[in-house]
């Protein structure tokens, strides 16, 4: 009998982007075989800096496709 047991949980965390710099978030993107040149990754970081969220949001959902209806789960959050 093993003295070990494997455990997995998950949690939640809020995070403000702001607390990385955009090469911390890039560098972090890389780590993860994220192409950080696609034209939607690029696209939805400067609606991000424009501050427009829904726009954004438009643009990850393009740049990774498993976050299709991210917009629309995060609109009737907010409602």
């Amino acid at each position: 009998m093993s003295k070990y047991k494997t455990v997995e949980t998950y949690v939640d965390v809020e995070v403000d982007l702001d607390a990385w710099t955009d090469e911390e978030l890039l560098e972090e993107l890389r780590s993860r075989n994220v192409e950080t040149d696609s034209p939607d990754l690029v696209n939805a970081i400067l609606w991000y800096k424009r501050g427009n969220i829904k726009e954004t949001l438009h643009y990850l959902e393009m740049a990774f496709p498993e976050l299709n209806g991210l917009s629309e789960k995060v609109k009737n959050e907010f409602s």
